[in-house]
């Protein structure tokens, strides 16, 4: 009884998450798909995860029903989570590691981070358009992208130090976790040591940005915190301008942290997201600052 009660509750919570992820894609709805509530595809994800859960352990179904529910139903759930993770769970993981992936306030203020930077020429459209609108971003650089046009890349990265904020995020485009705790912490100390010279850097994000135990030491031994985000339109893995605009705009609140990309076409299409985002969010009455301002602003709650 309890093995069929939680099959049929399983099975409900999928099609409902499948449903809102269709009107997500399909750009049904505009953004009410991403918004992350208790009916959010997150949290309907989650409910599928303990469900079906259950319901392996309960059921004495045949063994060939369990492998289809353990090898499709189980890992779906879990992709749909970490595309719409719900606060609860960013805010967990936050609490048990030392990563920040948001901030706490009740201001309406957010920060835009840009990863991957420097690209001469949507690093500089970016910084153009952030400037015709009078809000600030946090750029985190791969200090590798500096070394074709060396002297354009230090005039921009002083154009970033100036008006906006710098961020580590280490030498080149390579995800952190593959790497030894040595070999971390030598290039995140590689590319804090280029960043120096145009000033001041808090923040560290480690490529592809997935957590190890070890990144904890690397960071706090050059004084770094490390950022990683609660609004991940997943901008590097897709080429929808529309699905990264209305993923931010659904799932925005006070004190997040929006990450987006630059480079070649992905900094093109993050300057079509802003161009879309940034009069939006203005227009519901949110400022944009630096990371280092939002973090001193929720600081004083």
């Amino acid at each position: 009884m309890i093995a069929r009660l939680f099959g049929w509750l399983t099975i409900s919570l999928l099609v409902a998450a499948m449903a809102r992820f269709a009107m997500a894609a399909l750009g049904l709805g505009n953004d009410w798909a991403f918004r992350d509530s208790w009916l959010g595809i997150g949290m309907l994800s989650a409910g599928v995860l303990l469900g079906c859960a259950v319901w392996l352990f309960a059921s004495k179904h045949r063994r060939r029903l369990k492998l289809l529910a353990g090898g499709l139903v189980l890992p779906l759930s879990c992709l749909l989570i970490a595309i719409f993770p719900p606060l609860w769970l960013l805010n967990t993981v936050d609490y048990f590691t030392a990563a920040t992936f948001c901030f706490d306030t009740s201001d309406k203020v957010l920060a835009i981070t840009i990863d991957d930077a420097i690209d001469p020429v949507t690093t500089s459209a970016i910084l153009d358009l952030l400037d015709e609108h009078a809000v600030q971003a946090t750029f985190f650089v791969m200090t590798d992208t500096t070394g074709e046009q060396p002297e354009l890349s230090s005039t921009i990265l002083q154009r970033i130090a100036e008006t906006h904020e710098l961020g580590n995020h280490q030498t080149r485009d390579q995800p952190a976790w593959q790497m030894s705790a040595d070999t971390f912490a030598a290039d995140v100390a590689e590319a804090q040591h280029t960043l120096s010279d145009f000033g001041s850097v808090r923040w560290l994000r480690p490529g592809a940005g997935v957590l190890t135990l070890s990144m904890a030491g690397a960071a706090e031994s050059q004084d770094l915190q490390l950022l990683l985000g609660n609004v991940f339109p997943w901008d590097s893995h897709h080429t929808s301008v529309s699905f990264s605009s209305r993923y931010v705009m659904g799932r925005v609140r006070p004190g997040a942290v929006v990450v987006l990309h630059d480079q070649g076409a992905r900094g093109e299409r993050t300057l079509a997201v802003l161009r879309e985002i940034i009069p939006q969010l203005q227009q519901q009455g949110y400022r944009l600052v630096t990371v280092s301002e939002l973090a001193k602003l929720a600081a004083k709650q």
